[in-house]
């Protein structure tokens, strides 16, 4: 096991009505590689295979991800993705995307 993840979520990013790619994100429980720390928020490479029986998820990089729990889909679009890979949670993205007062340019 690389990276044991809680709180997470599936991301679509699209770019207008077409799927770019799909993410993982979520907070680290355990990192064997060392390379985050625990409650670290993460954002993974595309995903390549989602093994849902064991809740294990591999992506493009070669990393693997098991998620613990029940996660949350969640659908961005390519101009919010940044937002995400700098530590906005899905939930903050869509807070700022309906807010009247801030406007993500």
């Amino acid at each position: 096991m690389n990276t044991v993840i809680r709180d997470w979520f599936l991301v679509s990013v699209f770019d207008a009505s077409d799927l770019v790619e799909r993410v993982l994100c979520g907070y680290v429980i355990y990192d064997a590689r060392s390379h985050y720390l625990k409650d670290d928020f993460i954002c993974t490479s595309n995903i390549i295979h989602i093994n849902s029986s064991n809740q294990l998820i591999t992506t493009d990089s070669g990393n693997l991800y098991q998620t613990i729990e029940k996660g949350r889909h969640s659908k961005i679009y390519l101009e919010e993705f940044e937002l995400l890979r700098i530590g906005f949670n899905p939930l903050q993205i869509e807070a700022l995307r309906i807010s009247p007062v801030l406007k993500i340019h």
